[in-house]
């Protein structure tokens, strides 16, 4: 009960805190944010200054007032949530907003890891001990500055980890698309084949000009694809980083004023285009879209989702799907309610096909 009750009131306090990070305007996780967060925590931890808690320990009274089933509820999920305790160490603000930044999943698991972790250090720490309170708390002093030694030089340690994996994905492979004979930094885009998005994909929906929305439609270079997210720096780094070649998107307007948008990218290998799309679907996650398996589509992922546009309600469906080195996303947006997902899966099975 005490175990179940501290993971529990972790992982919701880790659900909250990924509905803050909904909220608020935050770009993606990679290994810099992470690295980041955690030297600040070790650097946080070596000044001194205390983490942000009560400072109080559990009340013993309630072991008194209570049943032990229900005291041991009560206890579980207090320590479950670090700042309602003691709390030693910076690390856990530290995980707390990685996680709430990266998902609605990585903070519930923050939350709920942190409280099982909690509970069983404790187990540990009181198992085979002094009898006596007084004896355990004398023991837990005694080992408090080699326990905070050690903490500190864990989270370095993970700090330069990580800086070294952040150093080793900006690092331009020898042999790849991103190395050239000449002093420019930038890869000349692949042009990817018209022929991948015909001018007919579903019946009633007529092809949109390029021209009616340059930069938006037509061959997609890296600075392009970016501008389709809001946060435009945070994706330009994203498609680098999975070695984006190059693009094409197209848009079909039905007679009642639907859109249908479908955009191709191609990337450097399988790896890449793999890769991007477990990026989307957590991207997906954290706008709480509804996703979905898609018919006849195997490792395809459906989604919808309904948003507040200037005009009216809008809602979403769309497919994202990855195949060889290239990641296609077919996305179908209408202020109808009876829209249905069934669109956007016939135009990505026939795209596929």
């Amino acid at each position: 009960m005490l175990t179940a009750a501290a993971a529990g009131s972790g992982a919701l306090a880790g659900f909250g805190l990924a509905v803050l990070g909904l909220v608020l305007p935050t770009g993606r996780v990679g290994p810099w944010v992470v690295a980041a967060a955690v030297l600040v925590a070790v650097a946080l931890d070596a000044v001194g200054p205390r983490p942000l808690a009560v400072r109080r320990q559990v009340p013993r009274t309630w072991a008194r007032a209570f049943p032990p089933a229900t005291a041991a509820f009560l206890y579980g999920a207090r320590l479950g949530v670090g700042p309602l305790t003691l709390l030693p160490t910076w690390l856990w603000w530290a995980a707390a907003v990685v996680g709430a930044v990266a998902g609605v999943g990585w903070s519930v698991a923050v939350g709920a890891g942190f409280g099982t972790a909690r509970v069983l250090v404790m187990l540990a720490a009181a198992h085979g001990g002094e009898a006596d309170m007084a004896g355990r708390m004398a023991a837990v002093r005694r080992r408090e500055d080699g326990v905070r030694r050690a903490t500190l030089w864990i989270g370095a340690l993970a700090a330069a980890v990580l800086l070294s994996a952040c150093t080793d994905e900006a690092a331009p492979r020898v042999g790849s698309a991103t190395t050239t004979t000449t002093t420019s930094t930038v890869t000349p885009p692949v042009v990817v084949d018209a022929a991948a998005l015909p001018d007919e994909i579903v019946p009633g929906y007529v092809r949109v000009a390029d021209a009616d929305r340059p930069g938006r439609l037509g061959p997609l270079d890296l600075a392009a694809a970016a501008e389709a997210e809001a946060d435009t720096a945070a994706e330009r780094s994203l498609l680098a980083t999975r070695r984006f070649r190059g693009g094409l998107a197209r848009a079909w307007r039905s007679p009642e004023g639907d859109e249908l948008y479908i955009a191709v990218y191609e990337f450097a290998d399988e790896a890449g285009a793999a890769a991007y799309l477990r990026d989307g679907l957590i991207t997906l996650e954290g706008r709480a879209a509804q996703q979905y398996p898609v018919e006849g589509l195997p490792g395809a992922v459906g989604f919808s989702q309904a948003e507040r546009r200037e005009a009216a309600a809008v809602t979403s469906h769309g497919v994202v799907l990855a195949r060889g080195s290239r990641f296609w996303l077919v996305v179908a947006a209408s202020a109808h309610p009876g829209s249905t997902p069934s669109l956007v899966a016939d135009a990505a099975r026939r795209l596929a096909g």
